[in-house]
């Protein structure tokens, strides 16, 4: 199809969604850099917000409880909710005016009680904005980068993600641009050890997940890494008690045979095959560019060693 022709279908199709006549076309570019926190300005029932764009997020407008407060928002019969681990973060969700990038419609804006992003009202993904592409900048480019590209598919409940497929099975990999750390639950480390071997790299601690649910994680190192778009993915923190279903994560060293162990029985949760890269991972990278028209994300980046 002609690049003329899908740019058509999806302005038609976004100011269907937006419940819009398809009159605005996309702008060219929005280009955000790391000093404005990559942080868009709109309006949420009809009221100023600041919201950051991460790819991250869910195909919905996320706000902070404070926020949605302030906004004047109050929950329909159609309610929300954030699952992390075996915690169920109970919010709400109403169909309300949005305004992005002078392009205005009814969207349906989900919040809880809680705080989902700091420095901002609430979060976007680049997926849900009225842009040809949207780049975010995290430093100058180096003479000698390159530009990695892969597809990437835009579900309502995972964002944007790419299907990585395995011998074993298949990996769900999204990029955030907020988390520090590269995070998998604990299937897909799993699945990760058993394709490219490897084990733990450190002990279990206690880290803030989102909302501020803490869970238990654990780094852990491939031997060999897995790549996507060229750039390896080696050491990864697994939420050792999450959504790991009936496989097995790797086995620790023998305990003293004099050593007395308690254990504990833990419910499973079923499996689910999810990794968030994070800033660790984009170290080498200069910028992100989401294609609307082409569904496809592009890195410029150092070229791997």
């Amino acid at each position: 199809m002609p690049k003329g022709d899908r740019r058509r279908r999806l302005t038609i199709a976004l100011a269907l969604w937006l419940g819009t006549a398809p009159a605005p076309a996309l702008a060219s570019e929005l280009v955000l850099g790391p000093e404005g926190g990559h942080v868009v300005e709109g309006r949420v029932n009809h009221h100023p917000v600041r919201l950051r764009v991460d790819p991250e997020t869910p195909g919905h407008v996320i706000l902070n409880g404070d926020a949605a407060f302030r906004l004047r928002l109050f929950p329909t019969t159609r309610a929300a909710a954030a699952i992390i681990g075996p915690v169920r973060v109970e919010g709400a969700s109403r169909p309300t005016p949005v305004t992005v990038g002078g392009i205005s419609g009814i969207r349906r804006v989900v919040w809880t009680d809680r705080t989902v992003v700091d420095g901002a009202d609430g979060v976007i993904s680049p997926a849900d904005l009225p842009y040809d592409r949207v780049t975010l900048r995290f430093r100058a480019p180096a003479a000698d980068e390159q530009e990695f590209e892969f597809p990437m598919r835009f579900g309502r409940d995972l964002g944007l993600f790419h299907s990585l497929r395995l011998r074993s099975g298949m990996v769900h990999v999204r990029v955030s641009t907020s988390r520090s750390a590269s995070l998998a639950t604990a299937a897909a480390g799993a699945l990760l050890v058993q394709e490219f071997g490897g084990g733990w790299d450190g002990e279990a601690r206690s880290m803030t997940i989102k909302y501020g649910v803490d869970r238990p994680v654990r780094p852990i190192r491939l031997d060999l890494p897995a790549l996507l778009a060229g750039q390896p993915i080696t050491d990864l923190l697994v939420r050792t008690r999450d959504h790991r279903g009936m496989l097995s994560l790797p086995a620790d060293a023998p305990a003293d045979p004099d050593e007395v162990v308690v254990t504990a029985q833990i419910q499973r949760q079923p499996a689910r095959f999810l990794v968030s890269l994070g800033l660790d991972w984009l170290s080498s990278c200069s910028s992100l560019t989401w294609d609307n028209n082409e569904r496809r994300m592009t890195l410029r980046c150092a070229a791997p060693a």
